[in-house]
């Protein structure tokens, strides 16, 4: 169900590159810097990134 923390924190790293990354307010430039969420899926990416394939943890962009 869950993935290990490097594959956690490797997700998240691709993520913040992403130009569909966004603050938990959907803002592309946030002033705050927390809450992180996809634009695309509207999902909290630090939950999203701890999650196996098999429980929806995947991109929607297909990048890991």
């Amino acid at each position: 169900m869950f993935v290990d923390k490097k594959t956690k924190l490797d997700r998240l790293e691709i993520c913040k590159g992403c130009s569909l990354h966004r603050n938990f307010m959907l803002l592309k430039y946030p002033k705050l810097k927390w809450g992180n969420r996809c634009k695309a899926c509207k999902c909290f990416l630090d939950a999203k990134t701890n999650l196996t394939k098999d429980f929806f943890g995947e991109c929607p962009k297909k990048k890991w």
